[in-house]
């Protein structure tokens, strides 16, 4: 179906229908607005007479539409997950009230139909789909979905987002094939349909061939279904092929084979191809036998504590980064890091507590690598380990191949129990079409979670400062959060350097070390002129006294603005909403429009002085928890 425009009678201006099918709405980008009214409305459908004033839907081309409202945890993985397990096309977005900030995440997910559904079959196809898909159901079990959308005559308002999340807005689609609606009248049976293969159905009943018309939909299904179940693609593969000989007649086995490929595609974060450790444990009646890694705290306590890869500094598999300005030697350091753990060093006086394998991917000033490595090896006086990889290729973090391929690589080389270095975090994601202040860093970054988790390793991110050094960590706020461990370098005085420990999840932080650098020749070029690199010479820990805050900008306005909210308050905490209706009758010196984004900008990026802090307060006497609340602490009462 075309799109078509309408004029939109919820609107206050400038207001429109859109009517269509999933390829325009995917096409939609988020409206930043105010009021989600001012949005587009989708009409999935035919309207009848099309109507330019509240249109009533008679007949539904489009799509299928499922709301998952106001959690306070972000179920989009499972939501997903959900719909992939039908192996059905689908669009997800985040609504209008989305707001991860405030831990309130909304989403709707949008599934194609491939035939028109009347107006009295949409209810009943709605609770078929769920009740057919046991994920979904679990999710609807747990008041996680809202179920107005099964309203049959419903229209849906477009993506939008209000102006000051729009870094949080998120859409994606999802390939697959267009539902087939089931419109049986027994809307609460637990049903199997004949497009919605579930979870518990036996492995005997799943491997039954079927006819030539559903032939290439059911292989579509029963592959998603595997992999769902946690095959490995080699094990989903084998099992279609068995399943494809069943069928009347067989299909073409390389149809089939592409098939499965392209389904594993959308599975690729789960599976290690050709992996027995996917498979997963199958009762005598075909079940996946559930397992998690769950202990009671009496069987906690006898796990095998976390230990240090280099004592106080890294812990095994953690996530971390070392970041710094241009040209402040972090690279220097990173490599004089993953040299001492190649070879089993002591760092700066820290304990190595065992050799680990390195794999240094220089996406960014790869060229003098080499010659650092040299220096390295020439000024302290080592021959070169076997277990420190050079890696000049990008790691596309959107592209499941190239993850894959990048796992099965060093699986290949027996890498496992390391630390792998990316140099640097920016462009890796720019190769990707990434930026580094877009959300989309939470792509990125579970990018080198999956390859940490599928090598049992730990990776370091080479990443750079901002324009102003006060912010920390260049790009989205995500970066920094999803951290274990985070390095920052700077340059002293008198040609000096020091590398201090920003953030320790499980150690002391703000420990500084200093360091210079000494320029050594390591050959010559084709001129005969030498070629010289830097190393490090450690100097041991530095004391550092405490600097009082500077502020810039408006920051000392707001902080002093905050004060004299929340300090007539009782333990000085208030909600951040709050505080900003406060900002809103009182900044008379800022626009009125701008007070409220200002307001957040600005007190977003000072609480990493530590004057006050923002988040969920435990409110342990009471025994609550304050959602969105902002408090002064005790350093702030000093200022």
């Amino acid at each position: 179906m075309s799109l078509t425009i309408f004029e939109n009678a919820f609107a206050t201006d400038n207001g429109h229908y859109i009517q269509g099918g999933l390829e325009e709405i995917a096409r939609l980008s988020h409206v930043p607005v105010l009021d989600k009214r001012q949005a587009p409305l989708l009409m999935l459908g035919k309207t009848e007479g099309n109507k330019r004033a509240t249109p009533v839907v008679f007949e539904h081309h489009g799509d299928l539409g499922f709301d998952f409202d106001h959690h306070k945890t972000d179920n989009r993985d499972r939501i997903i997950e959900a719909f992939k397990s039908m192996g059905v096309q689908f669009v997800i977005y985040s609504t209008h009230s989305h707001d991860p900030e405030r831990q309130d995440y909304c989403y709707r997910v949008i599934v194609p139909f491939n035939r028109p559904v009347l107006t009295e079959d949409y209810t009943d196809v709605y609770w078929n789909t769920i009740n057919n898909n046991l994920k979904l159901k679990q999710l609807s079990d747990e008041g996680l979905m809202d179920h107005k959308a099964q309203e049959n005559t419903r229209g849906f308002f477009a993506p939008s987002c209000h102006p000051d999340r729009k870094d949080d807005a998120y859409m994606n689609t999802f390939g697959g094939v267009p539902l087939e609606p089931d419109t049986t009248k027994n809307t609460q049976a637990n049903n199997q349909s004949s497009n919605a293969l579930d979870v518990k159905t036996s492995m005997s009943d799943l491997m039954k061939g079927v006819g030539e018309g559903d032939r290439h939909k059911s292989c579509t299904r029963l592959s998603g279904l595997l992999f769902s179940k946690g095959f490995s693609y080699g094990d989903v593969l084998q099992l279609i092929l068995g399943w494809n000989k069943l069928c009347t007649p067989p299909q073409d086995e390389h149809t089939v084979s592409e098939t499965v490929r392209s389904i594993s595609q959308y599975y690729a974060d789960k599976l290690v191809m050709g992996d027995e450790a996917t498979m997963p444990v199958i009762d005598e009646d075909g079940k996946p036998v559930p397992k998690r890694d769950s202990y009671l705290i009496q069987e906690a306590k006898n796990l095998p504590p976390v230990e240090w890869l280099i004592k106080d500094v890294l812990q095994e598999r953690c996530m971390s980064a070392i970041y710094g300005d241009s040209g402040c030697t972090k690279s220097f350091l990173a490599i004089d890091q993953g040299m001492h753990l190649a070879l089993g060093l002591d760092w700066f006086g820290h304990k190595t507590y065992r050799v680990a394998p390195v794999i240094y991917v220089a996406v960014e000033g790869g060229g003098g690598l080499i010659n650092r490595i040299n220096g390295w090896l020439q000024a302290n006086d080592y021959e070169a380990p076997d277990n420190f990889y050079v890696d000049f290729d990008c790691i596309y973090p959107t592209q499941k191949e190239s993850i894959q391929n990048f796992i099965n690589y060093y699986k290949d080389k027996g890498f496992t129990r390391g630390i792998i270095y990316i140099d640097t975090l920016n462009a890796n994601a720019r190769s990707d079409g990434i930026d580094e202040n877009s959300p989309r860093m939470a792509e990125v970054i579970d990018c080198f979670q999956q390859i940490g988790k599928a090598l049992d390793s730990g990776y370091e991110l080479i990443h750079h400062t901002g324009k102003d050094k006060s912010k920390g960590m260049r790009g989205h706020y995500s970066t920094y959060a999803s951290m274990d461990t985070v390095i920052y370098v700077e340059a002293e005085a008198n040609e000096r350097y020091s590398w201090t420990i920003q953030k320790q999840k499980e150690g002391q932080d703000e420990v500084s070390f200093g360091y210079r650098t000494e320029k050594i020749e390591v050959g010559k070029d084709s001129e005969g002129q030498p070629i010289t690199t830097l190393v490090i010479e450690p100097e041991g820990a530095i004391t550092r006294k405490e600097a009082r805050e500077t502020f810039r900008g408006h920051q000392r306005k707001l902080f002093d603005m905050l004060k004299d909210y929340l300090l007539p308050k009782p333990n000085a905490r208030d909600s951040f909403e709050g505080f900003l209706d406060y900002v809103y009758a009182n900044w008379t010196a800022i626009k009125s429009d701008q007070r409220r984004s200002k307001a957040r900008n600005g007190i977003q990026t000072m609480e990493r002085k530590g004057l006050f802090k923002l988040g969920n307060y435990e409110d342990y006497l009471n025994k609550k928890i304050e959602y969105d609340q902002i408090w002064i602490t005790e350093k702030g009462m000093e200022y």
